[in-house]
């Protein structure tokens, strides 16, 4: 399975925009504080956790939230989305609803 992914980084916290200036140009740069977003710094790169959680009730065939960390809760931004591509022939379709023995008002 095959999964686009778009990312809002300015969804993270107290993220700017800033202007750097160069040697030959001045570059429009993303500023994101390491420890408001619970950045991992380690001897190859900096790190940020994300999952992919499933929601069938996103639109434009997306069908995952991209979130920082492992649940969503409240304090916890949606950075993005994601869907499928490429042979989705085997993509995982949506659990059956599943309706209780019990009399129905209906």
């Amino acid at each position: 399975m095959n999964l686009n992914i778009n990312l809002n980084l300015r969804a993270l916290k107290n993220t700017v925009i800033v202007n750097v200036p160069g040697k030959t140009a001045t570059k429009k740069c993303l500023a994101i504080p390491l420890e408001d977003n619970d950045l991992f710094v380690g001897e190859k790169g900096i790190y940020l956790n994300l999952s992919a959680q499933r929601n069938y009730n996103l639109c434009d065939g997306k069908t995952h939230l991209i979130i920082q960390g492992k649940k969503v809760h409240k304090n916890v931004p949606v950075l993005g989305d994601a869907k499928l591509f490429g042979n989705v022939s085997k993509a995982v379709t949506p659990e059956p609803t599943v309706v209780p023995d019990d009399d129905l008002p209906f």
